[in-house]
């Protein structure tokens, strides 16, 4: 607008107000105006559920022991009705705006609870091999020979 008012030669306001009712309003409309016969763009809210819609989603990996890390806490998934997803695949975390949280997988919605800790590591027990195992006498055979081969090079 202030080119076409430096274009005019207009420098005070009451010829820029005079130009404007004039002739720049009317160029104006004729570029920008839409038209009235478009229809109306918008649509209908039913049938959609708009909690799933306006909220805050994000995507996590689902851990080996079926935990979640989440905002530096952990969610534990549980079994349910819906089946749960296999470990390293992603589950949608949906934050509604009155709080709640739900976890979706397949779109199919999944139990879950929180943790307090980080969930423990899995305790493996070792097992030893039996003293009479073949392994052991295997090898106790080897140790067996290598003692006798050294014994006959030293005493010749």
């Amino acid at each position: 607008m202030v080119k076409a008012l430096r274009r005019e030669g207009i420098s005070n306001i009451a010829e820029a107000n005079q130009y404007l009712l004039r002739s720049f309003i009317r160029k104006h409309n004729e570029k920008f105006a839409v038209n009235p016969e478009v229809p109306d763009a918008h649509r209908s809210a039913k049938g959609y559920e708009l909690k799933n819609i306006f909220c805050y989603k994000t995507a996590r990996q689902v851990r080996n022991d079926y935990t979640i890390n989440l905002s530096g806490g952990y969610v534990q998934l549980l079994p349910g009705a819906n089946p749960l997803p296999r470990p390293k695949q992603n589950v949608t975390i949906c934050k509604w705006l009155n709080g709640q949280m739900h976890i979706y997988f397949n779109k199919q919605e999944l139990k879950f609870t929180a943790l307090k800790d980080k969930p423990g590591k899995k305790e493996y027990k070792y097992r030893h091999v039996p003293k009479d195992h073949p392994w052991r006498r295997w090898n106790q055979k080897i140790t067996d020979d290598k003692t006798r081969n050294y014994l006959q090079v030293i005493l010749g």
